[in-house]
């Protein structure tokens, strides 16, 4: 196999090859190849018959010289010839590279074009071969160079690759018929040639322009009549001048007829009292005639992109989100502003806050982001811009705002008991420049403030202490109050309110003899805001009270509590002061009943009677003796039933002078004892009494003074 290898169009590769005779005789010898389509690029030296002699040698050369890419790779067999013998001899192979360029056209007729406008076409260059190359364009008429542009003018092509370009016809001046051919001139390959034709006419403007009005990024729409005075029907192509105004591609007139055609000005940028958008719409007609409107749009500002009503209740934060939709094929970057329009009475004191600048890329939506807050229920209008700075462009929309009454703005939960005070401090803000008074609205009468209103300064921080005081136990009870500002209005808080049971107050430790009482006085103290009664009902018959007490707001009371012990031993209880308004008071109480003790001396004359008082404080009747260990005095009514809780009078005699004879020592005192003994009772009694109890006498000492 002989390979020439890869060769560029227009080298030439050269190979060769030796055939020796070993025989004694001479013959005559010639080489033949296949594929005689690349024959025209592969040769044989020499061509002709070649004589070999005995045991000699001859030379043949092949020569590769590609004038045109080959797109794959080649083999070509070799035979020898030789006394009418054909013997394969050897295989050639090669392969070719080159440039090789292309137009998807060669011709673009541009047909009419009014004067002042432009007509493009596009095309195709293409690079089939396996080398890049740099290209440029020229006009074969340098008089028409401003004429014909092409776009881009100059660049490379890669191999296998293509690019698109775009011819612009702009005639400066009337032309019947025009031709010229623009020039590729590409490296190491031949020129390639477009030929362009068109025409150029000029129509004179008409004096009134069509008007067109609309608000910026909307549409307005206009008509105009076209005529066709000839047998066929046309199909006649517009042609627009101006950015702003379009229409349908082609319009239909049928024969010796009118057609309507509908003209849309859609402007995106606004426009000024001087300076408005202007275009044309040209119409050629197939008859070699023409008409030409001229068009004149005025922009208006935008209308408003949505109408939102939004309600939010007043004192907190409400996040909203507004739709920003750009209109452009290019990203574009908005500054947000806002304008009040109207405000309710009193001033709500609205604030609204967001990013200053929000970019929406090309042909995009976003969503913005804003925070409002209103202080007051009121009723805001406002409206909110978004510029494009650079454009002088803008959107915005119309905001209607309804503030509702505040939900609670936190909730706080207090526990402590009864006529104990707890208390919770709130937070407060004061957004304005001046100083603000806030002060505490409440119908509960256990919650009250510390100190009531409060002033804080402007664009400051404080705060308000609530205390809770308590009458009753309360367990979650839900309540609502308000911190009032005249400028900010109420500030409305949820409380949860728990009590627990009053704590018992000192302990109170009572003795008595029985028969005695003791009394105690409990001091209580009415904490509403109303006169009230207090009462005790004591749960045991040893204890009792006289009557109820009554307390003005504010005052103390005291209730006597008297201890009348019907036992001996202690006795514990809790004693309850009710009171309908001031609540509960709880007095533990630790009262011990003790035997009686003697009392006296108790001074008699001869003659003279005393009295000793003594009271029945068991629940059934009971009978009492007495007994006095002196003869000298003598009791009248030893013996006596006494009624529950009744008392009767013992009644006690000296002798008379003239009957105590028997004493030897007058000028001294006669004592003795009186004993007032409680007798005791059979089995049958219905108020059983300890043994105890049986053994209590009073014992009374008497002392008889003589002279």
């Amino acid at each position: 196999m002989i390979n020439f290898g890869v060769v560029l169009v227009g080298q030439t590769v050269k190979r060769s090859v030796a055939i020796v005779n070993k025989t004694p005789a001479s013959a005559e010898i010639f080489l033949t190849a296949t594929s005689p389509n690349e024959n025209k690029y592969v040769t044989i030296e020499p061509s002709v018959p070649k004589l070999i002699k005995p045991h000699g040698s001859v030379k043949f050369y092949f020569n590769f010289s590609p004038r045109t890419l080959i797109k794959t790779s080649f083999t070509i067999q070799v035979f020898l010839h030789c006394l009418n013998i054909v013997e394969p001899l050897c295989i050639l192979k090669g392969y070719c590279i080159g440039p090789e360029f292309s137009l998807d056209r060669d011709y673009i007729p541009f047909g009419c074009v009014v004067l002042g406008c432009s007509s493009s076409v596009k095309f195709l260059l293409l690079n089939t071969g396996d080398i890049g190359s740099k290209f440029s364009w020229s006009c074969s008429k340098e008089e028409y160079t401003s004429w014909i542009v092409i776009e881009p003018s100059f660049g490379y092509i890669s191999p296998g690759s293509e690019i698109t370009l775009n011819v612009r016809f702009t005639p400066d001046s009337p032309i019947s018929y025009f031709r010229t051919e623009v020039i590729c001139n590409l490296e190491s390959f031949k020129k390639l040639k477009l030929v362009i034709t068109g025409s150029c006419v000029s129509v004179d403007p008409p004096s009134t322009p069509i008007n067109f009005s609309c608000p910026v990024r909307k549409s307005d729409f206009q008509k105009v009549t076209l005529h066709n005075p000839n047998g066929d029907m046309w199909t006649v192509c517009p042609v627009f001048k101006g950015k702003e105004f379009k229409g349908s591609q082609t319009v239909i007139i049928n024969a010796l007829n009118d057609a309507q055609y509908e003209i849309e000005y859609s402007p995106l940028t606004m426009t000024s009292e001087t300076e408005k958008h202007m275009g044309t719409v040209f119409f050629p007609f197939p008859d070699g005639s023409c008409k030409l409107f001229s068009l004149k749009g005025d922009a208006l500002p935008p209308q408003v992109e949505d109408v939102v009503l939004w309600t939010i209740p007043a004192k907190v934060n409400v996040n909203k989100t507004l739709s920003l939709t750009n209109w452009l094929q290019i990203p574009q970057r908005f500054v947000m502003s806002s304008e009040v329009i109207e405000k309710g009475n009193p001033d709500p004191i609205f604030t609204l806050s967001g990013s200053k600048y929000i970019d929406v890329g090309a042909s995009q939506n976003r969503i913005y982001n804003l925070s409002l807050h209103c202080y007051r229920e009121s009723k805001v209008k406002l409206k909110i811009y978004f510029t494009n700075e650079s454009l002088q462009q803008y959107m915005w929309f119309d905001i209607r705002v309804n503030v509702v009454p505040p939900l609670d703005l936190a909730t706080y939960t207090l526990k402590t008991r009864v006529r104990l005070t707890t208390y919770q401090t709130i937070p407060l803000i004061n957004p304005l420049s001046k100083p603000l008074k806030f002060h505490l609205s409440s119908s509960e009468l256990s919650i009250t403030a510390q100190e009531s209103p409060v002033t804080i300064e402007g664009l400051q921080k404080g705060e308000i202490v609530i205390l809770y005081t308590p009458l009753f136990p309360e367990t979650g009870r839900e309540i609502l109050i308000s911190v009032l500002s005249e400028a900010l209005g109420p500030f409305p808080y949820k409380l949860l309110l728990n009590a627990g049971n009053p704590v018992p107050e000192d302990t109170i430790v009572i003795s008595a003899e029985i028969g005695r009482n003791v009394t105690v006085p409990l001091d209580v103290i009415n904490m509403s805001t109303v006169k009230t009664e207090f009462v005790c009902m004591p749960d045991h018959s040893d204890l009792s009270i006289a009557s109820s007490v009554s307390a003005d707001p504010g005052k103390h009371a005291i209730l006597n509590i008297v201890y009348e012990p019907s036992s001996i031993g202690t006795i514990t209880r809790l004693l309850t002061v009710n009171s309908t308004d001031a609540g509960a008071f709880y007095f533990p109480i630790v009262a011990t009943g003790c035997l009686p003790k003697p009392s006296g001396p108790h001074i008699l004359k001869p003659g003279e009677t005393i009295e000793f008082k003594i009271k029945n404080v068991f629940n059934t009747q009971k009978q009492y003796s007495s007994l006095v260990d002196s003869p000298a005095f003598i009791v009248k009514n030893p013996t006596l039933e006494i009624q529950p809780k009744k008392e009767e009078k013992i009644r006690v005699q000296m002798l008379p002078k003239n009957e105590l004879g028997n004493f030897t020592f007058p000028e001294f005192p006669i004592t003795g004892k009186l004993s007032v003994v409680l007798l005791s009772e059979s089995s049958t009694t219905s108020d059983s009494v300890d043994l105890l109890n049986n053994q209590i006498s009073w014992p009374f000492y008497l002392k008889g003074i003589i002279n």
